[in-house]
Protein backbone atom coordinates (compact mmCIF):
# COMPACT_ATOMS: atom_id res chain seq x y z
CA UNK A 1 0.00 0.00 0.00
CA UNK A 2 1.13 3.61 -0.46
CA UNK A 3 2.31 5.89 2.55
CA UNK A 4 -0.12 8.85 2.90
CA UNK A 5 1.19 11.97 2.52
CA UNK A 6 2.41 14.31 5.68
CA UNK A 7 1.19 17.27 3.91
CA UNK A 8 1.27 19.31 0.68
CA UNK A 9 -0.18 17.05 -2.58
CA UNK A 10 1.00 15.36 -5.55
CA UNK A 11 0.06 16.61 -8.82
CA UNK A 12 0.21 14.21 -12.41
CA UNK A 13 -0.89 15.63 -15.49
CA UNK A 14 -2.98 18.73 -13.93
CA UNK A 15 -4.51 16.17 -12.07
CA UNK A 16 -4.42 15.77 -7.66
CA UNK A 17 -3.63 12.15 -7.62
CA UNK A 18 -2.87 12.23 -3.86
CA UNK A 19 -5.74 10.24 -1.83
CA UNK A 20 -5.71 8.13 -5.51
CA UNK A 21 -4.82 4.02 -4.45
CA UNK A 22 -2.11 2.36 -6.87
CA UNK A 23 -4.38 0.71 -9.19
CA UNK A 24 -5.87 4.32 -10.11
CA UNK A 25 -2.51 6.11 -10.47
CA UNK A 26 -1.37 3.19 -12.72
CA UNK A 27 -4.58 3.59 -14.86
CA UNK A 28 -3.51 7.59 -15.07
CA UNK A 29 -0.45 6.42 -16.62
CA UNK A 30 2.41 5.90 -13.68
CA UNK A 31 4.74 2.56 -14.38
CA UNK A 32 6.72 1.59 -11.94
CA UNK A 33 9.92 -0.95 -11.53
CA UNK A 34 10.00 -1.75 -7.95
CA UNK A 35 13.12 -1.92 -6.07
CA UNK A 36 12.70 -5.22 -4.73
CA UNK A 37 11.20 -7.60 -7.56
CA UNK A 38 11.15 -10.86 -5.56
CA UNK A 39 8.48 -8.81 -1.88
CA UNK A 40 6.98 -5.99 -5.01
CA UNK A 41 7.39 -7.21 -8.30
CA UNK A 42 6.71 -10.35 -9.02
CA UNK A 43 4.39 -13.97 -7.85
CA UNK A 44 7.50 -15.97 -7.73
CA UNK A 45 5.16 -19.21 -7.46
CA UNK A 46 2.99 -17.98 -10.52
CA UNK A 47 3.77 -18.57 -14.14
CA UNK A 48 5.18 -15.56 -15.99
CA UNK A 49 1.78 -15.05 -18.23
CA UNK A 50 -0.10 -14.60 -14.72
CA UNK A 51 2.96 -11.97 -13.17
CA UNK A 52 2.22 -10.17 -16.59
CA UNK A 53 -1.32 -9.62 -15.33
CA UNK A 54 0.17 -8.43 -12.34
CA UNK A 55 -0.27 -4.19 -11.35
CA UNK A 56 -2.59 -4.02 -14.78
CA UNK A 57 -5.72 -5.88 -14.19
CA UNK A 58 -8.13 -3.95 -15.27
CA UNK A 59 -6.12 -2.52 -18.10
CA UNK A 60 -5.52 -4.40 -22.00
CA UNK A 61 -4.64 -6.38 -23.11
CA UNK A 62 -5.40 -8.23 -19.80
CA UNK A 63 -9.18 -7.67 -19.19
CA UNK A 64 -12.24 -7.81 -21.64
CA UNK A 65 -14.72 -5.66 -19.84
CA UNK A 66 -15.40 -7.17 -16.33
CA UNK A 67 -13.35 -10.30 -17.53
CA UNK A 68 -9.63 -11.29 -17.84
CA UNK A 69 -8.16 -12.05 -21.08
CA UNK A 70 -6.06 -15.02 -20.19
CA UNK A 71 -5.20 -16.03 -23.96
CA UNK A 72 -4.11 -11.66 -24.62
CA UNK A 73 -1.95 -12.23 -22.01
CA UNK A 74 -0.25 -15.22 -22.56
CA UNK A 75 0.22 -13.91 -26.39
CA UNK A 76 1.28 -10.76 -25.01
CA UNK A 77 4.02 -12.07 -22.63
CA UNK A 78 5.31 -14.34 -25.55
CA UNK A 79 5.28 -10.61 -27.29
CA UNK A 80 7.34 -9.56 -23.91
CA UNK A 81 9.48 -12.66 -23.73
CA UNK A 82 10.84 -12.32 -27.34
CA UNK A 83 11.11 -8.16 -27.43
CA UNK A 84 13.42 -7.91 -24.12
CA UNK A 85 15.11 -11.12 -24.45
CA UNK A 86 13.63 -12.77 -21.53
CA UNK A 87 15.62 -16.14 -21.39
CA UNK A 88 12.70 -19.07 -20.73
CA UNK A 89 11.75 -22.25 -22.12
CA UNK A 90 7.87 -20.62 -22.19
CA UNK A 91 5.74 -18.49 -20.19
CA UNK A 92 4.26 -21.26 -18.39
CA UNK A 93 7.29 -21.87 -15.94
CA UNK A 94 7.10 -20.43 -12.70
CA UNK A 95 8.95 -16.60 -11.95
CA UNK A 96 11.31 -18.13 -9.64
CA UNK A 97 12.67 -20.73 -12.00
CA UNK A 98 14.13 -17.31 -13.73
CA UNK A 99 17.65 -15.40 -13.38
CA UNK A 100 17.27 -12.31 -11.58
CA UNK A 101 18.16 -10.37 -14.71
CA UNK A 102 15.33 -12.27 -16.58
CA UNK A 103 12.90 -11.78 -13.75
CA UNK A 104 14.22 -7.78 -14.05
CA UNK A 105 13.61 -7.91 -18.10
CA UNK A 106 10.12 -9.56 -17.49
CA UNK A 107 8.93 -6.65 -15.03
CA UNK A 108 10.75 -3.54 -17.38
CA UNK A 109 8.83 -5.52 -20.11
CA UNK A 110 5.28 -5.48 -18.64
CA UNK A 111 5.79 -2.01 -17.66
CA UNK A 112 6.82 -0.70 -20.39
CA UNK A 113 4.17 -2.61 -22.34
CA UNK A 114 1.42 -0.47 -20.93
CA UNK A 115 2.80 2.82 -22.80
CA UNK A 116 3.37 4.70 -19.10
CA UNK A 117 3.96 8.46 -18.91
CA UNK A 118 5.79 9.01 -16.23
CA UNK A 119 7.95 5.31 -15.06
CA UNK A 120 9.48 5.21 -11.45
CA UNK A 121 12.39 3.22 -11.86
CA UNK A 122 13.89 2.08 -8.17
CA UNK A 123 17.47 0.59 -8.52
CA UNK A 124 16.59 -0.90 -11.75
CA UNK A 125 19.52 -3.07 -12.15
CA UNK A 126 20.34 -4.06 -8.80
CA UNK A 127 21.51 -7.43 -8.19
CA UNK A 128 21.46 -8.24 -12.32
CA UNK A 129 24.42 -9.53 -14.68
CA UNK A 130 26.08 -7.49 -17.12
CA UNK A 131 24.43 -7.95 -20.03
CA UNK A 132 20.77 -7.46 -18.41
CA UNK A 133 22.21 -4.31 -17.36
CA UNK A 134 22.78 -3.06 -20.47
CA UNK A 135 19.34 -4.01 -21.90
CA UNK A 136 17.45 -2.37 -19.14
CA UNK A 137 19.69 0.77 -19.56
CA UNK A 138 18.73 0.55 -23.14
CA UNK A 139 15.04 -0.01 -22.90
CA UNK A 140 15.15 3.04 -20.73
CA UNK A 141 16.92 4.96 -22.96
CA UNK A 142 14.92 4.34 -26.05
CA UNK A 143 11.66 5.29 -23.98
CA UNK A 144 13.25 8.38 -22.86
CA UNK A 145 14.10 9.13 -26.40
CA UNK A 146 10.56 8.66 -27.40
CA UNK A 147 9.02 11.47 -24.47
CA UNK A 148 8.44 8.67 -21.33
CA UNK A 149 9.60 11.12 -18.36
CA UNK A 150 11.76 8.82 -15.91
CA UNK A 151 12.19 9.05 -12.06
CA UNK A 152 15.38 7.27 -11.85
CA UNK A 153 15.97 5.72 -7.42
CA UNK A 154 19.73 4.59 -7.77
CA UNK A 155 22.69 3.71 -5.67
CA UNK A 156 24.60 3.18 -9.00
CA UNK A 157 26.58 5.87 -9.82
CA UNK A 158 27.34 5.29 -12.92
CA UNK A 159 23.44 4.43 -13.67
CA UNK A 160 22.75 7.96 -12.68
CA UNK A 161 24.85 9.81 -14.36
CA UNK A 162 24.83 7.45 -17.25
CA UNK A 163 20.54 7.90 -17.87
CA UNK A 164 20.03 11.15 -16.32
CA UNK A 165 19.32 14.50 -17.15
CA UNK A 166 19.52 16.34 -14.04
CA UNK A 167 20.57 14.72 -10.74
CA UNK A 168 18.85 15.55 -7.37
CA UNK A 169 20.55 14.27 -4.02
CA UNK A 170 18.22 13.19 -0.73
CA UNK A 171 19.58 12.99 2.34
CA UNK A 172 17.90 12.11 5.45
CA UNK A 173 14.42 13.02 4.08
CA UNK A 174 15.31 16.29 2.05
CA UNK A 175 16.81 17.22 -1.06
CA UNK A 176 20.19 18.35 -0.43
CA UNK A 177 22.16 18.80 -3.68
CA UNK A 178 21.84 18.82 -7.36
CA UNK A 179 24.12 18.16 -10.33
CA UNK A 180 24.60 18.41 -14.13
CA UNK A 181 25.37 14.47 -15.05
CA UNK A 182 27.19 16.00 -17.89
CA UNK A 183 29.93 17.52 -15.35
CA UNK A 184 29.64 15.80 -12.30
CA UNK A 185 31.97 13.16 -11.11
CA UNK A 186 31.09 9.86 -9.61
CA UNK A 187 33.35 10.51 -6.68
CA UNK A 188 31.64 14.26 -6.18
CA UNK A 189 28.03 12.96 -6.04
CA UNK A 190 28.99 9.91 -4.02
CA UNK A 191 30.14 12.75 -1.08
CA UNK A 192 26.85 14.20 -1.58
CA UNK A 193 24.87 11.27 -1.10
CA UNK A 194 26.93 10.60 2.55
CA UNK A 195 26.26 14.37 3.47
CA UNK A 196 29.66 14.93 2.99
CA UNK A 197 28.83 17.81 0.36
CA UNK A 198 25.34 19.93 -0.64
CA UNK A 199 24.10 22.85 -3.14
CA UNK A 200 24.94 22.75 -6.57
CA UNK A 201 27.66 20.30 -7.06
CA UNK A 202 30.40 21.22 -9.30
CA UNK A 203 33.40 18.97 -10.93
CA UNK A 204 36.26 21.41 -9.34
CA UNK A 205 39.49 20.23 -11.32
CA UNK A 206 42.81 21.90 -9.55
CA UNK A 207 45.54 20.71 -11.67
CA UNK A 208 48.95 21.44 -10.06
CA UNK A 209 51.43 23.71 -11.87
CA UNK A 210 53.52 22.57 -14.58
CA UNK A 211 56.73 21.31 -13.59
CA UNK A 212 59.92 22.98 -15.15
CA UNK A 213 60.67 21.02 -17.81
CA UNK A 214 63.92 19.28 -18.15
CA UNK A 215 66.35 21.06 -20.47
CA UNK A 216 64.90 24.19 -19.70
CA UNK A 217 66.94 27.42 -18.79
CA UNK A 218 66.47 30.23 -16.40
CA UNK A 219 66.27 30.33 -12.86
CA UNK A 220 62.98 30.23 -11.04
CA UNK A 221 62.21 33.86 -9.08
CA UNK A 222 62.40 33.93 -5.54
CA UNK A 223 59.13 33.62 -3.49
CA UNK A 224 59.43 36.01 -0.99
CA UNK A 225 58.72 34.83 2.53
CA UNK A 226 55.04 36.25 3.77
CA UNK A 227 54.91 39.41 5.62
CA UNK A 228 54.30 38.89 9.07
CA UNK A 229 50.83 41.22 9.89
CA UNK A 230 51.82 44.45 11.56
CA UNK A 231 50.37 45.29 14.85
CA UNK A 232 47.45 47.98 14.88
CA UNK A 233 48.37 51.38 15.16
CA UNK A 234 44.59 52.02 16.99
CA UNK A 235 41.29 50.05 17.47
CA UNK A 236 40.19 51.44 14.44
CA UNK A 237 42.76 50.10 12.46
CA UNK A 238 42.38 46.47 13.84
CA UNK A 239 38.70 47.01 12.63
CA UNK A 240 39.61 47.65 8.91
Amino acid sequence: CLRHADSGTIRFLDQDITALPTRKRREQGVGYIPEDRHRHGLLLEAPLWENRILGHVTEKPNNKGVWLDLKSAQQDTRRIVETYDVRTPGIDVTAASLSGGNQQKLIVGREMSHNPRFLIAAHPTRGVDVGAQAAIWDHIREARREGLAVLLISADLDELIGLSDTLRVIYDGKLVADADPATITPEALGSAMTGAASGHLEDEENPAPPENPEGATGSPKSAAPPASPASPESPEDEAR
